[in-house]
């Protein structure tokens, strides 16, 4: 269930960075990670190793990434004007989406998204309210999505992913 759990999450990922909608896919990862908590919390009962907690922290931190990538779906959805920053966005989500992968510690994808941040604050200002609306919305966005690379490197620090065998 977590490697079908970790599809459905590049699924998502895949969706965002295409501009499609990634709602049905995320609906489908909250049914496989409640799928995946119990038969992790079964396994914590028939245990006498700590390999059933780290899959239940694993699916827990799962639930938190699913979690952001809805608020970043409908951050989304709100841009109006699709600034040209909106295609850097999306690149960055794509190149996040091309390297998901249980073992990745997130490191360089968070390199890219403060480059990307501090790319975007060198860029003139918006000069209308519509363009401040979307870049704010994008700002937004990047931001959660870093939230969204840090439980990955936060687990990966914690626990490691080769550890994870289910």
């Amino acid at each position: 269930l977590l490697r079908q759990a970790d599809e459905q999450m590049r699924t998502a990922l895949r969706a965002l960075a295409e501009g499609a909608d990634a709602r049905n896919p995320l609906i489908l990862l909250g049914e496989t990670l409640s799928q995946a908590d119990e038969c992790a919390a079964k396994n914590a009962e028939n245990s006498l190793t700590d390999a059933p907690t780290r899959e239940i922290h694993y699916i827990d931190m799962r639930r938190q990434q699913r979690r952001i990538l809805l608020q970043v779906t409908q951050d989304a959805q709100k841009v109006q004007g699709h600034p040209p920053q909106e295609a850097e966005v999306r690149a960055l989500i794509g190149r996040i989406f091309a390297e998901y992968d249980r073992e990745n510690d997130c490191t360089s994808l968070l390199s890219a998204l403060h480059d990307l941040l501090a790319e975007m604050q060198r860029q003139p200002l918006p000069t209308t309210r519509g363009e401040f609306e979307d870049r704010a919305l994008l700002y937004v966005l990047l931001r959660r999505m870093e939230d969204f690379l840090l439980l990955k490197r936060l687990f990966y620090e914690t626990y490691g992913f080769e550890k994870i065998t289910n």
